[in-house]
């Protein structure tokens, strides 16, 4: 039992979590109420977040409570995110924007921005495979989801 919460002097739940019957209990009187296992996945429920969101610190997602309206304004359009991804980087932008990397690479997923820039030491070994004609392709993360591959030779299936 390496993780504990103490609810009450006497009340430990190991793990966080209540026992298989009080959840089962929980998830009985979810579906009861709005038709779901979890609140979480009730659309209504989503909404009521967002505007809640919305409302007290103007984003829709609490995540984004602490971005800067101008590193919301550069996340939320395609053309500024993809601009300051060519012209700094990816792990330049994330600091400038003083946000993860993964929340950076969240929102150019989601508007299909892409990143050229990469390290020096990747571009020799970019510019060595063109020069030998062997074919590759670069940040691959299909092959070992969720792990990016930054060169996968895929005739030779080797990274």
């Amino acid at each position: 039992m390496p993780f504990v919460r103490v609810t009450r002097p006497n009340l430990v739940i190991p793990n966080g979590s209540p026992s298989s019957n009080i959840q089962s209990k929980i998830k009985s009187t979810n579906l009861e109420n709005c038709g779901y296992e979890w609140t979480t996945l009730d659309p209504n429920m989503k909404e009521k977040s967002r505007n809640t969101c919305l409302e007290k610190w103007g984003v829709p997602n609490a995540t984004q409570r602490n971005f800067s309206k101008e590193t919301l304004r550069i996340l939320n359009n395609p053309d500024i995110l993809q601009k300051e991804v060519n012209d700094i980087g990816t792990a330049r932008l994330a600091i400038k924007l003083d946000i993860a990397f993964s929340a950076l690479y969240n929102y150019m997923m989601k508007h299909g921005v892409t990143s050229n820039h990469g390290n020096q030491y990747e571009k020799e070994i970019e510019e060595w495979l063109s020069d030998n004609k062997i074919s590759f392709q670069k940040h691959n993360r299909s092959e070992i989801k969720p792990y990016e591959l930054d060169f996968y030779l895929y005739e030779d299936k080797k990274a």
